[in-house]
């Protein structure tokens, strides 16, 4: 092939007898195909038979144009509140809205232009919107390609139309889209465009669909790749590890969405006891991850399902999809998952009655098992709730059995009616929990408690009102669902005490970030993870920020966050934000902590002396020595939570100097990090399970509390204490009772054995008390 300067290309070796007509259309259809040939759009074909070769010209650069036939759309009467992103997500989903591939959206006002890649698409959208705000289709053409508009006659005519010129070579059907019948849809009523928002993410070819209405929530069921969907959430099987090589589907969600995704898993550990867990999306489409452990039964598989829909309700999600979510196992059949699909929905719908989620859709990888889900939805019909004998039983609710008992004489009739009644005293018992955290349970915590009923012998009553949870029935289940209970109310307390943490901590010290050339403050929780990292020596530290669901790496040698997602970075900064030390203490160094023994004719050792003394009481002992504990990150812990609470409660006391007695082994835990709730229970519980002081030292002295070790010393703390306001404890208690019972976020400080005349007080949080002296002595 020879090229010439004139915008000419001679092609050699024609054959010779071929129809001169044929050539010239093949090869300028040929050569106008850019993508194959590098061409353009061709001014002349001219075989020269003679030659055996033919000439092809193109047009000149003035003359060429990029305009490609493109269908468009024009809808009106957009709701303000409807972003761009939702009009374009909603219009790609093509079994929702007859649209598809988007080359081009325009947005002006109320009004939005859409052009498809796919003319075609246009057509099928009037057909399947009938009652839809488009007021005007156009295909806009090159009107210098008298080929492709004669081509748009000939196919519009055969449809029953014919084409009117438009502006600007753009030309418009002059017929009623709403004429053509209506596609086979199941679905009895539409979704609006700021109601869906999602897009498939299956490719080409256009996949297999089905759906089915439940309420007001749609089923949509799609062959496909789960990682590629746009729904506002997807979800990935797994199991309490977190553990990405369990199947093709982790696999699948891991590889699209990338280190951000098995970053974040790492954070978390382990599912939470719900079996549940979101995280951010990395790389994916979507906005979130759910993860969630299946189970291998068909019980715990429905629950599941139930959980997962629960959360995507809690977090106001519109839309989510699932996998073919326990067919891996193999108890469960396919058939049987499907059907466990549909059933946990329309409970979901009917007993949850969700006011947000709209679109659930499931995406199928295997044609296969497509079949058992188009049957499911297929046997479903609206106001069934549960099918087969499992549900049925389900529906029984059993108030009560009434046991009649025959006997020949009134003395056995008593002595059977006696032994039953010892029996039934044996084996059940009525257990009740009350505790602060009840109250502030979430939908799925909730649903995770009762779901024990059906895994133990038991019926459990959450009362909201009274911070309260009854269990009753079989002995040894109450005992096992009690301590179940008490691990989901302590999850609560760890999050509501992690979060207190981290508060104080950014009093210390606060991480920031450069925006807009000023440095903006990290919110607490992500401060706490950027200086537990620091502190534990670590060079980076991976993160997902809550609000936006960003993917961010840190760089503490650089100094540097950057955005995994868009590699964007920018600057970070560590202030330091400590409130001051004791101007007594000795000079620090690089120490964390620092014990310091007092000189005896020092003016603070005849003070500490003197204040333990007072009030040991006949209790013989002799002081071998007295410690000053230094450590900076505790006192100012200490110093944070007393402003606080000297600004909350004015005009009490805050403030005790009291005494806690320990064993040899425990002062070094104590010096390093303070008086430890775990360590409660050792010897004293019987005003909760907090930390005890005592205001008298010979109470703390005693061998019961102050173990004596080797050459029979003794150690006795004098701590500074933030009692606060207390009230009377009791036992079981993890935190104080609220001041008000009909505000229970506002709680005491401190509980005590007297409110008149306390000898004890208990705290419950680590940051109250500060180990200012250790006193060591012999009894």
């Amino acid at each position: 092939m020879e090229v010439l300067k004139d915008r000419t290309i001679v092609a050699n070796g024609i054959p010779p007898g071929l129809d001169p007509g044929f050539i010239s259309d093949t090869l300028k259809a040929y050569f106008e195909n850019r993508s194959l040939s590098g061409g353009g759009p061709v001014k002349s074909v001219e075989l020269q038979r003679e030659a055996g070769r033919l000439l092809v010209r193109f047009k000149d650069p003035g003359d060429e144009t990029d305009e490609e036939v493109q269908g468009i759309i024009e809808v009106d009467n957009i709701s303000p509140k409807t972003s761009d992103d939702t009009l374009q997500l909603y219009f790609e989903n093509k079994r929702r809205s007859g649209g598809g591939e988007i080359l081009k959206f325009e947005r002006k006002g109320d009004t939005a232009l859409i052009a498809f890649e796919n003319e075609g698409e246009v057509l099928e959208f009037g057909k399947e919107n009938l009652d839809s705000g488009v007021k005007d289709i156009r295909f806009v053409v090159y009107s210098m390609d008298q080929a492709t508009v004669q081509a748009f006659e000939t196919e519009l005519e055969r449809q029953g139309g014919t084409l009117q010129s438009g502006s600007e070579g753009s030309l418009t059907p002059d017929r009623d889209l709403s004429a053509s019948p209506k596609p086979f849809s199941s679905v009895p009523q539409k979704l609006h465009p700021e109601e869906a928002g999602v897009s498939s993410g299956s490719s080409s070819p256009q996949p297999t669909t089905d759906e089915v209405q439940i309420g007001h929530v749609c089923l949509h069921v799609q062959h496909g790749n789960i990682a590629k969907d746009r729904t506002d959430a997807i979800v990935n099987p797994t199991n309490a590890k977190l553990d990405f090589t369990m199947g093709a589907v982790p696999r699948a969600i891991l590889n699209a969405g990338g280190h951000a995704v098995l970053a974040e898993c790492r954070q978390l550990g382990s599912l939470p006891i719900s079996g549940v867990a979101v995280t951010g999306s990395g790389n994916l489409r979507c906005k979130h991850v759910i993860h969630v452990a299946p189970g291998d039964d068909i019980y715990t598989l429905k629950e599941q399902f139930r959980n997962v829909l629960r959360l995507a309700e809690e977090m106001e999600l519109k839309s989510i999809s699932f996998p073919a979510l326990g067919t891996g196992s193999t108890r469960i059949e396919t058939s049987q998952a499907a059907s466990c699909m549909v059933e946990a929905i329309d409970e979901f719908v009917h007993e949850d009655k969700p006011k947000n989620l709209v679109l659930v859709r499931a995406t199928i990888s295997k044609e296969e098992v497509m079949v058992c889900y188009r049957d499911a939805i297929s046997q479903w019909t609206p106001g069934q709730r549960q099918q087969g004998q499992l549900a049925a039983l389900e529906k029984i609710a059993i108030d009560g059995i009434v046991l009649k008992i025959f006997a020949g004489k009134k003395a056995q009739l008593d002595t059977a009616v006696r032994k039953i009644e010892d029996m039934m005293s044996r084996e059940c018992k009525d257990h009740v929990i009350t505790d602060p955290s009840v109250d502030k349970l979430s939908l799925l915590e909730q649903a995770t408690i009762k779901e024990l009923e059906k895994q133990h012998t038991v019926a459990i009553t959450i009362n909201s009102s009274d911070s309260s949870i009854r269990v009753q029935g079989n002995g040894g289940d109450v005992s096992d669902v009690v301590t179940d209970i008490y691990k989901v109310l302590n999850e609560i307390t760890v999050k509501e005490y992690k979060s207190q943490q981290a508060e104080l901590m950014s009093r210390e010290v606060q991480w920031c970030y450069l925006e807009q050339e000023m440095y903006q403050p990290y919110s607490p929780d992500l401060n706490a993870v950027l200086e537990q990292a620091k502190r534990h020596g670590r060079s980076y530290v991976d993160f997902t920020k809550p609000d936006t669901l960003e993917a961010c790496h840190v760089d503490f040698i650089r100094m540097k966050e950057t955005r995994i997602l868009t590699g964007d970075t920018r600057l970070i900064l560590r202030k330091d934000t400590k409130t001051d030390l004791p101007e007594f203490w000795d000079p620090q160094g690089d120490d964390e902590v620092k014990v310091v023994e007092l000189s005896e004719g020092s003016l603070e050792f005849q003070e500490t002396y003197m204040y333990f003394t007072k009030t040991i009481g006949d209790m013989p002992s002799k002081v071998v020595k007295i410690e000053r504990i230094q450590n900076p990150a505790l006192w100012r812990q200490y110093q944070v939570k007393k402003e606080k609470m000297d600004r909350t409660n004015k005009a009490a006391n805050n403030e005790r100097r009291l005494f806690h007695g320990t064993s040899t082994s425990s002062c070094s835990h104590i010096n390093a990090h303070g008086f430890n709730r775990s360590f409660c229970g050792k010897n004293a519980t019987l005003y909760g399970n907090g930390v005890y002081f005592a205001v008298e030292s010979s109470f703390s002295a005693k061998d019961q509390y102050s173990l004596p070790a080797t050459k029979h010393n003794k150690h006795v703390y004098l701590a500074r204490v933030l009692v606060g306001e207390a009230t009377i404890g009791r036992q079981g208690m993890i935190v104080p009772p609220p001041k008000d019972p009909t505000n229970k976020t506002v709680l005491y400080d401190s509980v005590t054995n007297n409110v008149k005349n306390p000898n004890i007080f208990v705290i419950f949080h680590d940051t109250q008390a500060y180990p200012e002296y250790l006193i060591t002595f012999r009894s």
